[in-house]
């Protein structure tokens, strides 16, 4: 029963982990969900067959969802890695002062034409 308990917790963390932004909650979720698995094991290891049931039902709950915080973990480590390379950094600050030069031309033009209006 307690693997059901640590599973359904750990799932709560595991969704909200899923939206952008929400990550670190896989930092709580993926301990809550190995101790569930844990629980789930050892019930199953020492319980008759007859109670079994919660103890399934939660080592699968357990399993699925730390596949899926471990996957959202991975994925976002692999985009926080990407992001921090040297050359999308340059690329980045190319863009921006692209932009600021585009900013700084559209001002320009606008004064000219409020200064032409008046």
């Amino acid at each position: 029963m307690g693997s059901i308990v640590w599973g359904i917790i750990g799932t709560f963390f595991a969704l909200i982990g899923l939206i952008p932004f929400f990550g670190i909650m896989n930092f709580i979720s993926i301990p809550l969900l190995v101790i569930g698995l844990l629980c789930g094991i050892i019930g199953i290891c020492k319980k008759p067959k007859e109670k079994r049931g919660a103890s399934i039902a939660g080592t699968i709950i357990c399993a699925l969802f730390l596949l899926v915080a471990g996957w959202r973990t991975f994925v976002g480590f692999s985009a926080t890695k990407k992001m921090a390379d040297p050359n999308n950094i340059e690329k980045l600050q190319k863009s921006t002062e692209n932009l600021k030069d585009f900013s700084d031309s559209l001002n320009e033009l606008s004064d000219s034409l409020n200064s032409e209006s008046k």
